[in-house]
């Protein structure tokens, strides 16, 4: 049985709402410094919190501002990984 089946199978057991369950999981992850995410499994490594600020910020923007955005980070990525490959060899 996996999280997601377990999960809807004990909280129907104790006749409780996913709404109900969503809170406790959140509260959960905050007291440990952690998403959610990253608590069930869904993440291998935890991103860092200004990071999530930045995307969070970001999506707000008009969409002309996160195009040359998400461009730049394309762009800087792409160099990171270039930088790494020659690295190694």
């Amino acid at each position: 049985m996996g999280l997601e089946s377990r999960l809807s199978a004990l909280r129907k057991e104790k006749k409780m709402y996913q709404q109900e369950l969503a809170e406790k999981a959140s509260k959960l992850s905050n007291a440990l410094g952690v998403s959610l995410d990253y608590l069930v499994g869904n993440m291998d490594v935890e991103p860092y919190k200004s990071l999530m600020g930045n995307i969070v910020f970001i999506q707000q923007l008009a969409c002309e501002d996160k195009i040359c955005i998400m461009y730049s980070i394309d762009g800087l990525i792409q160099y990171a990984q270039t930088k790494l490959a020659y690295a190694t060899k």
